[in-house]
């Protein structure tokens, strides 16, 4: 568990911090091809991220990582915002079921956490709209098939 978690984090560090911090939104192609590539491109990342492992020296990240990710993103069609479409997305899917859960939440655990939901809410219609959650929504279910599906072979 702990080498995937290592994995992963190097693949991911080494992209996040070679790409801008600028918010970015997205469409219905995103969503469709998260959906027809997450757990392929997951796999391939996991594998890649151990790969790297045995490379890595001391604290340095392999030289070699970000294009080796960047080659890997590029595969299945994404470009340079993959990791800023696919946290958002992401980020939406975790969101959208808290609000699942808070409607079927007794009414002691409504009032406690309901304000951190519409702050989480408010946040995420501020920065990106209502139209990436409800884009987001009206394909929650498969999205978050998908994702469950790329975490489970880690």
């Amino acid at each position: 568990m702990m080498k995937n978690f290592i994995s992963i984090a190097i693949v991911t560090i080494t992209f996040l911090t070679t790409s801008s911090l600028q918010a970015q939104n997205i469409d219905a192609s995103d969503i469709d091809r998260f959906i027809k590539t997450f757990v392929p491109l997951t796999k391939d990342l996991n594998a890649l991220g151990k790969r790297l492992e045995k490379e890595v020296d001391g604290n340095n990240i392999p030289l070699n990582a970000k294009k080796e990710a960047e080659k890997t993103i590029k595969k299945y069609g994404w470009d340079n915002n993959y990791a800023k479409k696919v946290g958002l997305i992401s980020s939406l899917i975790g969101l959208i079921a808290y609000e699942k859960e808070m409607k079927k939440a007794d009414k002691a655990t409504k009032e406690m956490m309901l304000p951190a939901l519409n702050a989480q809410i408010n946040h995420y219609k501020s920065n990106y709209g209502q139209a990436a959650i409800d884009l987001v929504r009206s394909h929650f279910d498969t999205l978050r098939v998908v994702a469950e599906k790329a975490t489970q072979g880690q």
